[in-house]
């Protein structure tokens, strides 16, 4: 229990950190990049825009994988030590902190356990295993996001090279555009190929003790992930 609620300030300490300093570079960049635009008067600032993008999305990505990395680590604990997660869950979502909103959020996520008792293994690996499950559907939604916003902020700089390059700078301009939706279907694979690979490490039948386990698979939130990424998750499962 105490390692549990240990890494959970942990967590709260670097994801504050991580949103002090991704708030400061952002705005920093921002400034720069402004101030270039009016220096210079020139199109190429506008290369800042996907640069912009770029380091919020990395802040973003670093706090959810600070998420993950807690929640994950919180579920091992589970079954392994004295933690009992009907006690952690209640004591992040009453405890009276100034981010006892954030608290609450990150207890929401748990599993219910209203008994206190620590349930049978397999009751414990089902959990994590949706889990799992939930984590790589938040990461393909991340990327598809993550792309799609890179690819508005490129299409400015790809403009201007059109324009003042002529047919030559088209090419220049649409490299990037064509290049992103390649490489966010290349990463989600490698997540899919990095999950299954997880998943065949667990005992068979973890989840048989789960009576409601294709229920909470099947309320995961699925949106916005492509069918042909859908089936191949599902057919892992």
């Amino acid at each position: 229990m105490e390692e549990a609620i240990a890494l959970t300030w942990k967590t709260m300490t670097d994801r504050l950190r991580n949103l002090r300093f991704g708030a400061l570079a952002s705005l920093a960049s921002l400034v720069l990049m402004l101030i270039l635009a009016i220096a210079f008067r020139r199109g190429w600032v506008l290369g800042g825009l996907p640069a912009l993008i770029l380091l919020g999305t990395w802040f973003v990505h670093r706090e959810q994988k600070l998420l993950f990395g807690w929640e994950d680590r919180v579920l091992a604990l589970w079954g392994a030590s004295n933690l009992c997660m009907g006690i952690l869950s209640q004591t992040l979502s009453n405890h009276p902190h100034s981010l006892k909103k954030s608290l609450k959020s990150m207890a929401a996520n748990l599993p219910e356990n209203p008994d206190f008792i620590t349930p049978p293994e397999g009751h414990i690996l089902a959990h994590r295993r949706l889990f799992w499950t939930r984590s790589l559907l938040q990461d393909i939604r991340f990327l598809r996001a993550a792309a799609f916003n890179l690819t508005l902020a490129v299409l400015p700089v790809s403009i201007w090279s059109v324009w003042s390059e002529g047919w030559p700078g088209l090419l220049l301009g649409l490299t990037p555009v064509c290049a992103l939706p390649i490489m966010d279907s290349l990463m989600t694979q490698l997540k899919i190929r990095a999950w299954k690979k997880r998943l065949a490490g667990e005992k068979p039948g973890s989840d048989a003790s789960l009576p409601d386990y294709q229920a909470r698979l099947a309320a995961l939130d699925w949106s916005r992930i492509p069918p042909r990424q859908q089936a191949a998750i599902r057919s892992a499962l």
